[in-house]
């Protein structure tokens, strides 16, 4: 199927965030197009200014090895590169070359839940990743409790965080302990009459306590 956009005519364009994304994304795309390590299955160069449409290289896991370092690269648009294997250690061969990443897709059966070679697979992308998908796109993100947009370096510099989700406030707090203080003193939300009426966590029990 993907070999079928080989030789597409058009393809479908979506704009960019902005020109500063959009000329590092040609530069990669100049980058990728002329890899001779990579085969081109469709190509968006030329595109309408602001736009760009998905560009496909391939490539098999014997050559992906040995250019591991330059082949996990971001490129930060609509492109991809498709690794080819035969051996299914293979899958985690290549997993193995990546950095931190935000997230990691893994597509199966049901049934390979209880393959070992599968199970490897998605304790290593927990590894490598802060959100491990199964048969789902990391497409958008959600403002949520569970949400974690984050992951290991160099995917962010903070990966006991998020950037996106109600645990993100906590990548913009530092921390303060107040011991010993008059009530008079103590900011409002620590207040023992909870002037503010917020959720609080009193002697390990959580709630809205004066």
């Amino acid at each position: 199927m993907l070999a079928e956009l080989q030789g597409a005519q058009q393809l479908e364009t979506h704009e960019l965030l902005n020109s500063r994304i959009e000329s590092g994304f040609e530069r990669s795309l100049e980058w990728l197009h002329a890899n001779p390590s990579l085969a081109t299955l469709a190509h968006a160069g030329g595109a309408p200014a602001g736009a760009r449409g998905l560009s496909l290289y391939s490539t098999d896991t014997v050559t992906f090895l040995e250019h591991a370092a330059e082949l996990t690269e971001e490129h930060f648009g609509p492109a991809a590169i498709v690794v080819t294997y035969s051996d299914e250690a293979d899958r985690v061969r290549i997993l193995r070359e990546f950095a931190g990443q935000l997230t990691v897709s893994v597509f199966g059966e049901e049934a390979d839940a209880a393959v070992e070679g599968v199970r490897e697979l998605v304790r290593l992308a927990q590894e490598k990743a802060g959100r491990v998908l199964w048969n789902q796109w990391s497409t958008g993100v959600s403002v949520t409790y569970a949400q974690q947009h984050g992951g290991p370096y160099p995917a962010t510099t903070a990966p006991a965080t998020t950037s996106v989700g109600a645990a993100a406030v906590f990548r913009f707090l530092r921390p303060v302990a107040y011991q010993g203080f008059p009530d008079s003193l103590l900011p409002d939300g620590l207040k023992e009459a909870n002037p503010l009426g917020i959720l609080r966590r009193v002697d390990g029990a959580v709630g809205v306590t004066s």
